[in-house]
């Protein structure tokens, strides 16, 4: 897990990799922490208590496939929050040199939306598709407001920059609860 707090990235993973402990990467020291490290513990328990909050607000059950994309959503929304004292620059933003601009937030983790698909053929029919129904996974924070979507149709991933938010309907919500019922019987 790569996390940036004030500053200074920390990677929180096993000792096999001690050699890059107290490295600098694009300016910023790297810390290698282990397991017992209090840090580490309570950066756990923040980890955990958002990826349980975000689970809780889905309108269906999370596929397995998705855990990984969603670890990455918290850490990339836990590392554009201001520092505790609410003074100064998120880490982040000190990390990559740029100001947060917030129209990338304008989804959240799970949210349906209409993607537009440059790789539909535009036609004047109006029984062939010229978009694709798709979850919110999270924004490439790339300064073009691309966001990454997982398309249940295909189970598949991709990057759009256009999209039109929507209710999530009935039949999405039974496809992602299949997908994860699947998942689960692996």
């Amino acid at each position: 897990v790569l996390l940036v707090l004030n500053n200074n990235l920390f990677v929180f993973c096993d000792d096999e990799f001690s050699p890059f402990n107290n490295q600098v990467l694009n300016g910023a020291l790297v810390h290698v922490k282990g397991g017992s490290d209090p840090v580490v513990e309570r950066t756990g328990r923040l980890l955990k208590e958002r990826m349980r909050s975000v689970i809780s607000a889905l309108p269906w059950n999370l596929p397995v496939e998705l855990i990984p994309e969603l670890v990455t959503y918290v850490v990339s929304m836990v590392n554009w929050v201001p520092r505790g004292s609410g003074v100064g620059a998120a880490a982040r933003e000190l990390f990559i040199g740029r100001k947060l601009n917030y129209a990338e937030l304008s989804l959240a983790f799970g949210d349906y939306v209409q993607c537009y698909d440059k790789n539909i053929k535009r036609k004047n029919s109006i029984t062939e598709p010229r978009s694709n129904g798709c979850i919110a996974i999270r924004s490439m924070f790339n300064g073009s407001g691309t966001w990454r979507f997982y398309n249940p149709a295909t189970k598949a991933c991709w990057h759009a920059n256009k999209w039109n938010a929507l209710p999530t309907p009935v039949e999405v919500i039974a496809r992602m609860n299949d997908i994860a019922g699947e998942s689960r019987e692996l």
